[in-house]
């Protein structure tokens, strides 16, 4: 398939995507949170059918890295929202990221260990891998527990606490992964700053660009010039990363926080950029499946088993931890499972390390941040079905119009 072949197609599969996961369409059609994008991925890239080959992988990094650039940014406007308004009580936030930062920890230690006996990396490698393997084994993904909430018309105290985790700890991972990008060889730049001063520029210039957009779009939104403003900031903020070696997911997540949290229509921006996510999370995930080699050594399976039972530990132990909460105490010490599904966050890390880092650790970070998606997507909504079922949550979707945890407020269209 030649390069011009392959851009139609994804095109195609953005419109479509459009069609069947926007909305509510969410409860009819695919898996809880798209893997199934990520295996056709697999099946149609080098390793298999050879659909897309190598060399025209590489002519859609740009477009991949910008993919992954605007899926943060929207990651970012909703962070910690359910319904349109943030969190009440800094408890649930900074609950959900000392959730995080514990699995993080427990996968990135497990995996750090393993490494250690099956490959030959140095220490700084070793190292690498590990922090890899602990971004990409942090997040529980809003979709799939969305997912679980809209077919199973969930709702209750229990519900409202897990969707508020969800919605709450890709932070840990994303400042791990603008670490990670100043400890790897940067490209030559004109000034020379020690590591902690590059992390700072990062989350500096998603601020910067935040509040450039929010002064930009003014007292009216007018959808047209709103998305023209966001577009063409997420554009200039990865080209920036990208030149100076900086982690650009972790920059646009940024930016969506610093725009959510200080512009006046926060509500109708992120309704505006939902219809946006699928349109581009499904090509971002068969270009990631596409990326994944399957030819990895025996070692691979070694790290990749390590890091998901150390996931499966750390959220199994989240779920102890949560019983403290009396809503979460019917449902039982396998609570925490019904965390394990991680989504689009997840891949998006894997591709972003692949794409700055390259070579055997990158092609790992990929390979976990896939295998620890697909293995969220058989468990967790399982796990979570039954706690939810224990604390009595569930109701049948024939029963009543179901709840959504996402916002619904109108857009306000102006004059484009």
């Amino acid at each position: 398939m030649n390069a011009m072949e392959a851009f139609l197609g994804l095109l195609l599969l953005a419109y479509l995507g459009s069609i069947l996961m926007g909305g509510r369409a969410i409860v009819g059609y695919g898996l809880p949170s798209g893997s199934e994008y990520l295996l056709l991925g697999v099946v149609t890239g080098p390793a298999v059918l050879g659909v897309f080959d190598r060399e025209t992988l590489i002519l859609f990094d740009p477009i991949l890295q910008v993919g992954l650039g605007w899926l943060a940014m929207i990651t970012g406007v909703r962070w910690g929202v359910i319904g349109g308004s943030r969190h009440g009580r800094a408890g649930i936030l900074l609950s959900s990221f000392g959730l995080a930062v514990f699995a993080c920890a427990l996968v990135s230690g497990a995996v750090f260990l393993v490494s250690g006996w099956v490959t030959p990396f140095d220490f700084r490698e070793r190292l690498l891998l590990a922090g890899a393997a602990g971004a990409v084994g942090t997040e529980t993904t809003r979709i799939a527990v969305r997912w679980v909430f809209e077919r199973h018309g969930a709702t209750g105290p229990l519900s409202r606490l897990i969707a508020a985790l969800s919605d709450s700890d890709e932070l840990p991972a994303l400042l791990l992964v603008a670490f990670l990008f100043v400890l790897s060889p940067a490209p030559s730049a004109a000034w020379q700053l020690p590591p902690l001063a590059w992390l700072a520029v990062t989350l500096l210039l998603g601020v910067v660009l935040g509040l450039i957009c929010v002064a930009l779009i003014g007292d009216q939104l007018h959808r047209g010039e709103a998305l023209s403003f966001l577009l063409g900031a997420t554009l200039l903020g990865t080209g920036v990363c990208v030149q100076l070696g900086l982690a650009g997911i972790t920059a646009l997540f940024v930016f969506g926080i610093t725009l959510s949290g200080t512009s006046r229509h926060r509500t109708q921006l992120r309704v505006l950029l939902q219809k946006s996510e699928a349109p581009v999370m499904l090509p971002v995930l068969l270009l990631a499946g596409a990326h994944i080699d399957l030819d990895g050594a025996p070692s691979t399976l070694w790290i990749v088993a390590a890091a998901l039972a150390a996931r499966l530990l750390a959220k199994w132990a989240s779920g102890l931890f949560l019983l403290a909460v009396p809503a979460a105490r019917p449902a039982g010490p396998l609570l925490g499972l019904g965390l394990l599904s991680s989504g689009v966050v997840t891949i998006c890390i894997g591709v972003a390390l692949l794409l700055r880092i390259r070579g055997t650790i990158g092609g790992l970070a990929l390979t976990l941040a896939a295998a620890t998606a697909l293995f969220g997507e058989a468990l967790g909504p399982l796990f979570l079905k039954r706690a939810l079922g224990r604390a009595g949550e569930l109701r049948s979707p024939s029963s009543g119009k179901r709840t959504s945890l996402l916002p619904t407020a109108p857009v306000v269209e102006g004059h484009s």
